[in-house]
């Protein structure tokens, strides 16, 4: 297990993981987090053939990606991200898995929230459904 801490550690190591799959992302992440450099890489790993599964986005996400990867399914999720400090969670060809949350710097402006992410990899993980 290992951390990433700032938004450009973590988008880092989320594009990492898109680039080197091989079979399937499952990806969850809230709309400030949903940024060029990840849409790039998610369309890469569309255009390799590599299944992209979204889960409880909000609309906007789901948009944004289904614009560059067209054939993502999209599931709901059991957890209420709007209830919770939540970023991302990354799943790739269930053996790699990062989730981040979002944390204030201390003056309450979600805006400027700090990305903490916790990554690991494992032989396979118990589910590839969050």
């Amino acid at each position: 297990m290992w951390t990433a801490n700032g938004r450009a550690a973590v988008t880092d190591r989320v594009v990492e993981f898109i680039d080197d799959a091989e079979s399937e992302i499952v990806y969850m992440t809230v709309e400030e987090l949903l940024d060029d450099q990840v849409l790039d890489a998610i369309e890469s790993a569309a255009d390799r053939g590599v299944s992209i599964e979204l889960a409880g986005s909000p609309p906007g996400v789901e948009e944004r990606i289904l614009d560059v990867a067209p054939d993502a399914s999209v599931f709901d999720s059991l957890w209420l991200w709007s209830d919770t400090p939540a970023g991302r969670l990354l799943m790739a060809d269930g053996t790699r898995t990062l989730a981040s949350v979002l944390t204030a710097d201390g003056d309450d402006d979600h805006d400027e929230a700090t990305e903490t992410a916790i990554w690991g990899s494992a032989s396979r993980t118990a589910s590839s459904r969050c």
